[in-house]
């Protein structure tokens, strides 16, 4: 929670912050401080989250399930998903060119 509200700040400050984790723990446990701290003010923010849906090898407590239906919810996020190593060798092009804050799902 701390990272988005950190991220934010940074991206205030004119930097562009990329942040990666867990799907879960960029959407889900930090909703409010990513809808408040960086999405609302539309800022440059780059959220990776790995290992999405049922397949990580973490369990349920890992399993970001309802991420994409979290964040179509946030105002100015756009959502990028790959599809294999070849997108994900060229999303952060695609995810740079974005103004506003991108959560990237891979």
């Amino acid at each position: 929670q701390n990272m988005m509200s950190f991220a934010g700040g940074l991206a205030r400050e004119g930097f562009h912050p990329y942040i990666h984790t867990f799907g879960v723990f960029v959407t889900r446990r930090p909703f409010d401080q990513v809808a408040m701290s960086i999405a609302v003010p539309n800022l440059p923010v780059r959220l990776l989250g790995f290992l999405p849906g049922l397949t990580t090898p973490g369990g349920v407590t890992h399993q970001a399930i309802d991420d994409v239906a979290l964040f179509r919810a946030v105002p100015n996020m756009t959502i990028l998903e790959v599809g294999d190593a070849s997108e994900v060798e060229s999303v952060m092009d695609v995810a740079e060119s974005i103004d506003g804050p991108v959560y990237v799902r891979m």
